[in-house]
């Protein structure tokens, strides 16, 4: 059966919050409202507004978090939103977190959560967000070197 929900909203985007802690890679995840499933702060690209700023914001919204993001994408990966009656591809960046709020507007509807790399893998449902985690240290080595470069130039 065919959606009866517009095609613009199965457009996503959304971010990997993280950060070095003691040069330990950690991930914040937070939770889906309904199910309360562990996701990464992601929704529906605004109009007029680019993947990257519907995900920079997503991340305010959801996850209480700004930082840096290089603007390259990560990969996607796609879930079926039983209802809404679809499937959702969402685009995904990386953020290095810079400030996380104490107050944010998702605050009261979901949990968030600073995991390893392995934490992280242990909770996450979704196959394909799973596999752009699982191979995010190797993206984010590579996007640090082409950072240092681009810097040196």
């Amino acid at each position: 059966m065919a959606s009866k929900k517009p095609a613009f909203l199965f457009r996503q985007s959304g971010v990997v919050p993280y950060r070095l802690c003691d040069g330990l890679l950690e991930i914040l995840l937070i939770t889906s409202i309904r199910k309360r499933n562990w996701i990464i702060p992601k929704g529906v690209v605004e109009q007029r507004m680019t993947p990257l700023e519907t995900a920079l914001n997503e991340a305010f919204e959801e996850a209480g978090v700004k930082g840096v993001s290089s603007g390259r994408t990560l990969g996607a990966y796609s879930y079926h939103k039983e209802n809404w009656g679809g499937t959702c591809n969402v685009e995904v960046f990386s953020l290095r977190v810079t400030e996380a709020l104490e107050k944010f507007p998702d605050i009261l509807r979901r949990e968030r959560r600073w995991m390893g790399l392995e934490e992280a893998l242990d909770s996450i449902r979704a196959p394909g967000l799973s596999k752009l985690i699982e191979n995010f240290p190797s993206w984010l080595d590579a996007d640090n070197v082409e950072d240092s470069q681009r810097n040196r130039r």
